[in-house]
């Protein structure tokens, strides 16, 4: 019998439990059918993800990249519209503090390719 013969199981959820230096406590849902990666130490962000984007093409709106990243994620904009994602704008993202100074703590790619 083949793999693709085979009954698989499917994942219907993913809960994030996150708690920041402050202590303070967040949940985060995600949906598997729009987030098909995640990424929560230095080794897998800069080693893996960021490298991902050495050899694929995406990127995002000005807004969408603000949707997703903050209001913080502005200054990797410039004055563009628009935001090629690459390996650097990785490696930034996951070096970019929030608005409590805190790094994040999981980067994520959705089915676009686009990180979360």
């Amino acid at each position: 019998m083949s793999d693709t013969e085979k009954k698989r199981a499917k994942l219907t959820g993913i809960i994030l439990n996150i708690q920041y230096p402050d202590g303070t406590p967040r949940i985060i849902t995600l949906d598997p059918n729009e987030t098909t990666g995640l990424f929560w130490s230095d080794q897998t962000v800069l080693e893996i993800f960021a490298p991902y984007y050495d050899n694929v093409d995406s990127e995002m709106t000005k807004d969408q990249f603000i949707e997703h990243f903050g209001p913080e994620a502005k200054k990797l904009l410039g004055k563009n519209d628009k935001i090629k994602i690459t390996r650097n704008v990785v490696n930034e993202l996951w070096m970019l503090p929030d608005k409590q100074g805190f790094l994040r703590a999981v980067l994520g790619k959705d089915t676009k390719c686009t990180p979360r």
